[in-house]
């Protein structure tokens, strides 16, 4: 037992080395784990929902993925794929931040989380006042909409029991796309599948918000 000023301090030094040990091999540890997750190949990523899409009448060239990568502590970065494994965007999350901007080719999107009862947010391109989409909870088991200016509501559809975050997007009582995560017990990221009518930064819009 430890009783004596220098005793305590050489204890206390050992247990900060020790925790200091321990951050750093789960940090390296996260580092090859997020570095294997973004060697995920579209072919590897179409299996887990290919059934489920030829079920719903869903091209597989339409496909699109996010796998979640570490900037940095504090900024949280999307790399979104298509079918042909090119990165198409790339999505920048600041940590305790209300917005997110999405690059894409030379133009900057931005999304808005508001402050209401329910989870909801609206995306613009950076610096235009115009809104381009809405997204809003509906209640609290995650069913929401997504209202574009001019065009028919898009209303969310979730399958009971199901463990990877699905939902289906219907406009005016027709399937119009499909969202879920790509692993049910590990952060990796998300795949959706949308026509190509669908603006491809509302696609993106819907997959990372």
């Amino acid at each position: 037992m430890c009783y004596d000023q220098a005793c305590l301090a050489y204890l206390f030094f050992a247990v900060i080395v020790g925790f200091t040990i321990l951050i750093v091999l789960c940090l390296r540890y996260r580092k090859k784990f997020l570095a294997e997750n973004l060697q995920l190949s579209s072919e590897t990523i179409w299996k887990i929902v290919a059934k489920r899409a030829s079920e719903l009448n869903l091209e597989k060239t339409e496909m699109l993925f996010g796998i979640w990568q570490d900037q940095s502590l504090t900024i949280q970065n999307i790399v979104i794929k298509n079918i042909k494994n090119e990165i198409i965007a790339q999505v920048e999350k600041r940590l305790g931040s209300r917005e997110i901007k999405i690059f894409k080719d030379n133009e900057v999107y931005q999304v808005k989380y508001l402050f209401k009862k329910y989870k909801s947010a609206e995306i613009s391109k950076l610096n235009i006042d115009s809104v381009l989409a809405n997204y809003s909870h509906v209640n609290t088991f995650g069913k929401h909409t997504i209202k574009i200016p001019d065009q028919p509501l898009i209303i969310s559809k979730r399958p009971i029991f199901n463990t990877l975050g699905i939902f289906d997007y219907y406009s005016n009582d027709k399937l119009v796309g499909t969202v879920q995560n790509i692993s049910a017990s590990r952060q990796v990221g998300r795949l959706c599948i949308f026509p190509a009518n669908i603006p491809i930064y509302l696609k993106i819009f819907i997959l990372v918000v």
